[in-house]
């Protein structure tokens, strides 16, 4: 119309320019603000101790992504002004009467929203199999009872303690504590289950040709340990206050060194040494496999030593742990710990008070971050895929309002005329899912070293992913559908 009264080309697509630029600038300050107040929903997201970065919005990269965000308007603005520029007057203006238009715009928008699916379905995927290895990695059978479990550590040697004070430290701490109400039991250790690296050392076994191990994880414990941390013992006792410095040395080792060592056999009564000539130690108990270094990994071979007769300051090693089984809410008898510490020496620092359940969060906050990074990211894509199958069916009615009113006085009831519209939706939606599901299944050994018991190719995150989609695409055709329903025959057809 505005090429018929006279308006030149270059004005028109400047003009179209000029609105594509404003609606850049526009989605850019709203991607602003978005960023803005995404900063305090990203404090909930931080990373482990030791990496933690100051959370801010970087004036560069803000002026870039506003940049880019102008330039992606101006590009994907010039293709559509350029061809409705081109249009032969005499052609449009019959196409208007008509109340249809060129197959070409809506082509090129069915594919965009066809395109937006299947990333939107990729990313879908992603986090749904993120989610489901956090699932799985929490509720992995560790071998331990982490309910009510509170775990704090301290280091003696850097507080200038010697063996003698240390082993006093160590008896009067634990019976003050255990006397406290509220606390069930008591126990020191040199680490945690899931609390770090741990010591690992050779070992010469008895009886078995001299058969020497390598590198086996082995810890320090104090009587009451495995007793505190919920651990059964599969064959024999643990540590007591007899297993002290001058006392026949004794170990306990765990079923997965008792198989490997000793498969088939009794291991109690069975002796190890720290070397050819070291001095033997007994094996006097044999406890259950629980998962120690990581979630991921299963049991390996353990060996723990009584911390009273092994009372190794090592260095990088002083550092001692304390596990406090109570009867409330752990944390809240963390004053409790403290006062005692306190009590006995106000110059020593208790660092690391936490939970055991905190403890094992933190084991897996990368697989958390990342599983909701990706998981807000695919929801953004899914409502931006909602919005532009919304564009494309609302279009679509505008320009086919002659036929449906056709259709309309032929006989078609409005519910069909709306079911039409809506499994128009639903098939985009359907073969953009389709692509989603064929590149999430070829890119899904990206995420294979991040997934934890569950396949790239899973077939329950992928058919819930599938419906997911399918069903906002039928919500997103509902308006269009409804305004397809409503069209007047009479209306419609009167321009003809």
């Amino acid at each position: 119309m505005r090429l018929a009264l006279g308006a030149g080309r270059a004005r028109l697509v400047q003009q179209l320019m000029t609105e594509g630029m404003l609606l850049a600038c526009f989605g850019g300050t709203g991607a602003v603000a978005v960023a803005f107040w995404s900063l305090p929903l990203l404090e909930l997201l931080r990373l482990p101790s030791g990496v933690d970065p100051e959370l801010a919005i970087d004036g560069r990269l803000l002026a870039f992504n506003m940049v880019l965000a102008v330039a992606t308007g101006l590009i994907f603005r010039m293709v559509p002004a350029l061809r409705a520029t081109g249009t032969r007057i005499a052609g449009a203006l019959k196409g208007a009467a008509a109340g249809s238009g060129r197959r070409g715009k809506g082509d090129a928008g069915t594919l965009l929203v066809v395109t937006q699916v299947a990333v939107t379905v990729l990313l879908l995927v992603g986090a749904g199999l993120l989610t489901r290895t956090v699932i799985n990695l929490w509720s992995v059978e560790r071998g331990f009872d982490a309910d009510g479990v509170l775990v704090a550590a301290f280091d003696l040697e850097q507080a200038g303690y010697d063996e003698t004070e240390g082993r006093a430290f160590f008896a009067e701490f634990t019976d003050r504590l255990g006397a406290i109400g509220g606390i069930r039991s008591v126990a020191i250790g040199s680490d945690v289950p899931l609390g770090g690296p741990a010591g690992a050392l050779g070992l010469y076994i008895d009886g078995t040709d001299d058969l020497e191990l390598g590198a086996v994880g082995h810890s320090l414990v104090g009587p009451r340990y495995f007793a505190t941390l919920g651990v059964p013992l599969a064959a024999g006792r643990e540590f007591d206050a007899l297993d002290r410095e001058g006392a026949a040395g004794v170990v306990v080792i765990n079923q997965a060194m008792a198989r490997l060592v000793w498969p088939g056999e009794d291991a109690l009564g069975m002796q190890v040494r720290l070397g050819p000539d070291g001095p033997a130690s007994t094996v006097v108990g044999v406890v259950r496999d629980y998962r120690h270094a990581s979630l991921r990994e299963q049991p390996r071979p353990r060996l723990y030593w009584p911390i009273e007769q092994q009372y190794q300051f090592g260095k990088g090693a002083s550092t001692r742990r304390v596990l406090a089984r109570t009867e409330a809410e752990p944390l809240a008898m963390a004053a409790a710990v403290r006062t005692v510490v306190r009590d006995i020496d106000a110059d020593l620092p208790l660092f690391g008070v936490t939970t055991m359940r905190e403890q094992i969060a933190s084991t897996i906050v990368e697989e958390r971050q990342s599983a909701a990074i990706m998981g807000v990211f695919s929801l953004l894509a899914l409502l931006l895929s909602a919005v532009g199958l919304f564009g494309v069916l609302a279009y679509s009615v505008n320009q086919r309002s002659r036929e449906i009113g056709i259709r309309c006085a032929l006989g078609a009831s409005g519910a069909q005329v709306a079911a039409r519209v809506v499994r128009r939706g639903v098939v985009l939606a359907g073969i953009g899912a389709v692509l989603g599901l064929v590149s999430a299944a070829a890119a899904g050994r990206v995420l294979v070293s991040w997934l934890f018991d569950v396949p790239p190719i899973d077939a329950p995150t992928f058919a819930t992913i599938t419906v997911l989609v399918l069903v906002v695409a039928a919500l997103a055709s509902f308006v269009p559908a409804r305004r397809a329903a409503a069209v007047d025959p009479v209306v419609a057809l009167r321009g003809d």
